[in-house]
């Protein structure tokens, strides 16, 4: 199963159908815990020079996690969810096979808007127990964001970067969750940022 795959399914609605597709990544391991990286919309399943690539191989390597990577195509307004429950539904219908465990928990780090679609739903999943929210698209349905967060019962750490427009949203974050702000880091965490990024999961999810 260590290999790249294609999930497909149809959405239907009033009439309509909507053919998706889905790239993902699995790498098996026996660990209970398998760990998902979420790209921001139109995101690609290994990320700007192989970022989420690096970053899912350092979490096994250091870890011995199950690990996984999806892309996050752009679908439709009305289904922003729609790439991130079709992945985690892929996950657990075959948990066994992938970290030779019946009981598993998942931890993910999200980016932009694949965060803010995580944040909305992992409470929905009592598999997921870490989150690691980066640059968060507060923009998108923020008091679904806030509700949804607030339903969560496992650990989050939000991420910022100092450029970020969501970064105005620390000061209600801090009182609750830990919170992280990078100095100078934009929304993509581009250029000497990159790095920082990279290893974010190490330091953040502990």
């Amino acid at each position: 199963m260590n290999e790249y795959n294609k999930l497909t399914w149809a959405i239907e609605n009033k009439g309509f159908k909507i053919d998706c597709n889905l790239d993902i990544f699995i790498s098996p391991a026996n660990n209970k815990t398998i760990f998902i990286t979420i790209p921001g919309v139109d995101g690609s399943i290994d990320g700007y020079k192989d970022k989420y690539k690096r970053i899912t191989e350092n979490m096994q390597k250091e870890h011995g996690y199950a690990i996984a990577r999806m892309a996050n195509p752009y679908i439709s307004s009305l289904y922003w969810d729609s790439n991130i429950r079709e992945m985690l539904e892929y996950i657990l219908s075959n948990k066994k096979e992938i970290t030779g465990n019946d009981d598993i928990e998942i931890h993910i780090m999200a980016h932009s808007a694949g965060a803010a679609v995580i944040a909305q739903i992992a409470w929905e999943y009592p598999e997921i127990t870490k989150l690691l929210l980066v640059n968060t698209a507060f923009g998108l349905k923020p008091e679904k964001i806030l509700k949804g967060i607030e339903s969560f019962s496992g650990q989050i750490n939000f991420v910022f970067g100092s450029k970020d427009p969501s970064v105005g949203w620390v000061e209600n974050l801090k009182e609750k969750y830990n919170v992280r702000v990078i100095d100078g880091a934009d929304h993509n965490f581009s250029d000497e940022h990159l790095e920082t990024f990279i290893k974010l999961p190490t330091k953040e999810t502990k």
